[in-house]
């Protein structure tokens, strides 16, 4: 029983070393299992990210996604929460179409008072065979949408266990 404790132990400390958690907008904070490159695009976009053989992580921050926000913020205060979530909600619906098209699933979420969806779609590229599946978690906070994307060629337990912990490790503080 010693022994089987001591391994536990072990595991969990080294599969926590390394880890690095970035906070990518006030008070909203993501871990990635190493040191993301950051990324800066146009139009204030920024993205944090990591890519291997295996896997690709991703964080794409696109900031004022809602045009008239000023606007949006007075009627929002008179609006119930089932209104407030289904305009939120069919806003990132539109956002998901635009970037990945029609071919995904999705489900939602939320991420203390925000909303959010789960998605899973599957990506051809022409230049490979092999179609590149991903899971990503859309959420709009305030006036910002934040993207995180775990996406592979070669489905294996590790890729699946390391994107599962990325897409999980979004918090807010």
């Amino acid at each position: 029983m010693k022994k089987l404790l001591t391994v536990a132990f072990f595991m969990i400390c080294f599969t926590s070393f390394g880890q690095v958690t970035k906070e990518i907008i006030k008070d909203v904070f993501v871990t990635f299992p190493e040191e993301p490159e950051r990324i800066p695009h146009e139009k204030g976009q920024l993205e944090y990210k990591i890519s291997t053989d295996d896997y690709l992580l991703s964080v794409k921050i696109y900031e004022d996604v809602l045009t008239n926000y000023s606007e949006y913020e007075k009627h929002k205060k008179n609006a119930t929460p089932a209104q407030i979530e289904e305009f939120e909600g069919e806003f990132i619906d539109g956002f998901i179409q635009y970037l990945y098209g029609g071919n995904f699933e999705k489900s939602n979420f939320k991420l203390g008072e925000y909303f959010g969806r789960h998605v899973k779609a599957e990506i051809t590229f022409p230049e490979i065979e092999t179609p590149a599946k991903k899971r990503l978690k859309f959420v709009l906070i305030n006036n910002t949408m934040i993207v995180l994307e775990g996406g592979y060629l070669y489905e294996s337990e590790r890729t699946n266990q390391i994107i599962a912990a990325f897409l999980n490790s979004l918090k807010l503080n």
